[in-house]
């Protein structure tokens, strides 16, 4: 980046300010023109157009970029209506009390194995007391 001051030429008054970078880093960091003592209107002038150019690029990028993530909001409510979608059906299932498949499978899973043992436990208990003599 090259500095920006304000100045005056020692042929001038004082009071007749002038503004711009100098012209040693002027010449250091764009390398154009006769020499680092002064600079040209067209050096200056062509400069500045091609900070212009660059800024031009860089505003039509973030447009894109803009464009682009405004785009996603629509996406994103999709998918926020479908998961509340999914929502309210586990919430209906939740209020009517009616089991959801999985767990009706799991509940059959772990209902028959209990059972057999409770009734294993039955026999052994029935036996047992016809043993002793236990009526």
């Amino acid at each position: 980046m090259v500095p920006i001051a304000t100045w005056n030429y020692k042929t001038q008054d004082p009071s007749i300010r002038h503004i711009g970078p100098m012209a040693q880093d002027f010449y250091a960091a764009f390398d154009v023109g006769a020499d680092e003592r002064r600079i040209s209107t067209i050096d200056s002038d062509g400069v500045a157009l091609a900070a212009i150019q660059g800024l031009y690029d860089m505003v039509k990028e973030n447009e894109g970029m803009i464009a682009h993530l405004e785009s996603r909001p629509v996406a994103q409510q999709d998918r926020i209506d479908k998961l509340e979608a999914r929502l309210a059906v586990l919430e209906a299932r939740l209020t009517s009390h009616t089991p959801a498949p999985f767990h009706a499978g799991l509940g059959v899973l772990v209902g028959v194995p209990a059972f057999a043992i409770f009734g294993l436990l039955a026999m052994i208990t029935h036996r047992r007391t016809q043993k002793a003599g236990v009526r």
